[in-house]
């Protein structure tokens, strides 16, 4: 007798996997087209696989259909609701929209499942500027430098933030700080 103890998948199951691996493949190279097909033949196959349907909204977003990416988050999430990067992307691709409060409210869900996600912590500060609420900005802002201290996107930010706030010597001080991490940036 064969014993094993590896799950047991249908071959549409493992085609499902191997398609949204070579979507991600695709993606990775910019052929977001080619991912795109990819990653619906691996949702056809398999309407349960939260990844595959996480993955097709990461690759609509970046192609700039955010409308389907959102309904592809919003189902990864129905199927898997403690998944932070689906919370992270559907909150992104609901800020790229303008739509900050409800941008939020996911970017929230990701740091409750996911404390110490500093790049959640920006976009969340980055939202939260936008709807006009400076203070919670700043602190969202700094619990981001605080646990990723070369993250130049917050470091930067703040600076844009503290600046509008009449303090351009902590602004400049910040910007040097993004800019010694990051010359480019």
């Amino acid at each position: 007798a064969v014993v094993s103890n590896w799950p047991m998948y249908s071959m549409a199951e493992m085609r499902a996997v191997t398609d949204s691996n070579i979507g991600t493949e695709l993606q990775a190279q910019g052929r977001l087209d080619e991912a795109i097909l990819f990653y619906r033949d691996a949702v056809a196959r398999d309407s349960a696989d939260a990844v595959a349907y996480s993955n097709l909204g990461t690759a609509l977003a970046a192609s700039g259909d955010l409308d389907e990416a959102i309904r592809h988050y919003r189902r990864a999430l129905d199927l898997a609701p403690n998944d932070t990067d689906s919370h992270y992307n559907l909150a992104n691709a609901l800020a790229a929209q303008g739509r900050f409060a409800d941008a939020v409210s996911q970017f929230r869900a990701a740091l409750e499942i996911e404390p110490g996600f500093a790049e959640a912590l920006t976009n969340l500060g980055s939202a939260l500027a936008a709807l006009g609420q400076p203070e919670d900005a700043a602190g969202h802002y700094r619990q981001a430098i605080e646990l990723a201290p070369s993250g130049v996107e917050a470091l930067n930010n703040l600076g844009l933030l503290v600046e509008a706030q009449g303090t351009p010597d902590e602004a400049i001080a910040l910007f040097r700080q993004a800019l010694a991490i990051e010359p480019d940036f």
